[in-house]
């Protein structure tokens, strides 16, 4: 599964991207897993799907399925 990935500021400022990482890869401690971001919040995710994840102080996770 390959998905892309970015952080949004409340006023709709993208803050962060990842334009190709695997799930497993995505959650790791070093990267999204560090802001509490699991696999269960982002499945299911079918290609093409896109999901909003909220992270807290108004910022959210964007996260679309590539493949």
């Amino acid at each position: 599964m390959l998905l892309q990935s970015k952080i949004l500021s409340p006023g709709g400022v993208c803050i962060a991207h990842q334009p190709r990482i695997s799930l497993r890869r995505m959650c790791d401690r070093d990267r999204l897993g560090a802001l509490g971001v699991e696999e269960k919040d982002i499945l299911p995710l079918e290609p093409g799907q896109m999901k909003l994840i909220p992270l807290g102080r108004g910022c959210v996770l964007f996260v679309r399925r590539i493949k």
